[in-house]
């Protein structure tokens, strides 16, 4: 068993750290409850032991006022990681792997986001939560929604935007992140259908055995698994909204998503929520761009990158006795109830008209109104029709990519480091087009040099150089390249 422990708690923090309580509710209690299920169809390695795949379903719910029963600890929902895949864990080794999962979080945010140093693991441990674990719910009709967590991580991650979903009269169920055959995601499209198949396994367990009425589906996801809730979205009619957190789909995985066999542009009909983060530059959105969609909204995030996308840092937070509230913790106040509108606005019954559905901009999240839309229809072009005829349609039409040159990097380093090939031709073509871009060249540079193409580099980046002597970046890499021989 220790061997055990020891495995999980490594498998828990080799995952990059992906990222709400929010100090008010809605107009209901909150009740939680877990179920362990296993899904027969399927094998699942956990291992040197092939089993049935485990599905530690999460479940939360408007409930009955139950001020008789105690609230769940932070802990509560922290130990349920332990045993999502082996189930009858020993509660002493529980406390172990969530001691040591707190721990390390802990640490990593303090360092990156300012929780109080005097905060200890045990504290965050008997913080409380909101829900009530078994409480007996209101016998009423509410739109279910399903959350699709990140790459290979548990359902509790986001557990006060749930809690807060819950709150406003909605149902609200998932289970953790996992690989086609283990908790490893090694192939996003295998572990992205695994993943689907996991978010039909648990609606039908919830609907068959709590007997639930619910009108209408929707569906958030955060990082991969957005990628799971737009191929549920495309094979499920009864999904009528999806809101995405910084969603992998528009980033560099949407060449996996789009090759998926059930993926279509045509399905993508329903009302659709990208909340970005806050580099600018960073996608050219091309999911967003694409779908035909008449009710999209696209909002970044001004304060938080990839990883203030989760729940934790928030819970961390309460913990503080000073008033440890800053831009992270109130960025994910923000989220949360921007989900919980789109969401009331699109699934409750009697709203028909979700185009009124619109986030107030303020300094922590603001409308996207860039038109992404000509470089998106370039990256399709080059995933379905090839680079060098996509190159040679992109020249001819010159004019369409005048002055567009830092969405066409953009687009361009989305080939870095695994098809160079295109990032060259297309990094290339953008210098041709706009020549004044320094940064054309810059990364038309870092291809050649991926390439090991170090005389091409030092061209590349000798342009970038003359261009603009200023820039930080480039001066490092030219100083780089430059000591770089060639083989």
């Amino acid at each position: 068993m220790k061997k055990k422990i020891k495995s999980i708690c490594l498998l828990l923090l080799v995952f990059k750290v992906c990222f709400c309580q929010v100090d008010g509710k809605g107009s209901y209690d909150i009740g939680f409850k877990y179920f362990k299920a296993t899904d027969n169809s399927r094998n699942y390695v956990i291992g040197q032991d092939t089993v049935n795949r485990p599905m530690l379903i999460h479940f939360w719910y408007p409930s009955q006022n139950n001020s008789e029963l105690k609230s769940m600890s932070f802990k509560d929902y922290i130990d349920l990681i332990a045993i999502r895949e082996y189930f009858d864990t020993k509660q002493q080794d529980i406390d172990i792997i969530s001691y040591n999962f707190i721990d390390a979080y802990l640490g990593f945010s303090k360092q990156l986001f300012g929780i109080d140093t005097l905060v200890t693991t045990e504290d965050v441990l008997n913080s409380p939560v909101k829900a009530i674990f078994n409480a007996e719910p209101i016998v009423d009709e509410f739109p279910m929604i399903i959350y699709a967590p990140s790459n290979s991580k548990s359902a509790v991650q986001n557990h006060i935007m749930c809690e807060y979903l819950a709150s406003n009269g909605f149902y609200v169920v998932s289970v953790g992140s996992a690989g086609y055959e283990s908790l490893n995601r090694y192939d996003q499209g295998k572990a992205t259908l695994a993943q689907v198949q996991d978010m039909e396994f648990i609606v039908k367990y919830i609907s068959d055995s709590l007997k639930l009425n619910f009108p209408n589906i929707g569906l958030f996801g955060f990082s991969t698994g957005s990628m799971a809730t737009i191929i549920y979205q495309m094979r499920t009619p009864e999904v009528k909204a999806v809101a995405s957190l910084d969603g992998s789909h528009e980033y560099a995985f949407y060449p996996i998503l789009i090759n998926i066999d059930e993926f279509s542009f045509d399905k993508a009909n329903v009302p659709y929520l990208m909340i970005a983060n806050k580099f600018k530059d960073f996608s050219v959105f091309p999911y967003y761009s694409s779908i035909p969609a008449k009710n999209k909204y696209l909002y970044k995030m001004t304060a938080i990158d990839h990883n203030g996308f989760i729940s934790y840092w928030y819970q961390f937070a309460l913990c503080s006795k000073n008033d440890n509230i800053n831009s992270i913790t109130e960025s994910y106040t923000v989220m949360c109830e921007s989900v919980n509108d789109f969401f009331n606005a699109t699934l409750k019954l009697g709203i028909d008209n979700p185009k009124e559905f619109e986030i107030t901009d303020n300094e922590l999240i603001q409308k996207d109104t860039a038109d992404y839309n000509i470089i998106a229809q370039l990256l399709n072009k080059i995933l379905k029709e090839g680079i060098d005829f996509s190159i040679k349609d992109m020249k001819s039409n010159e004019s369409l990519y005048k002055d567009k040159a830092s969405m066409i990097n953009v687009m361009g380093k989305m080939f870095l480091g695994n098809k160079n090939d295109n990032a060259i031709k297309i990094f290339t073509a953008n210098t041709e087009i706009n020549p004044e871009s320094s940064e054309g060249f810059y990364f038309l540079a870092i291809a050649y040099k991926e390439e090991n193409n170090i005389e091409a580099a030092k061209v590349a980046i000798t342009k970038a150089k003359d261009i603009d002597n200023d820039n930080e970046d480039i001066k490092s890499l030219y100083d780089e390249i430059m000591n770089m021989n060639s083989e």
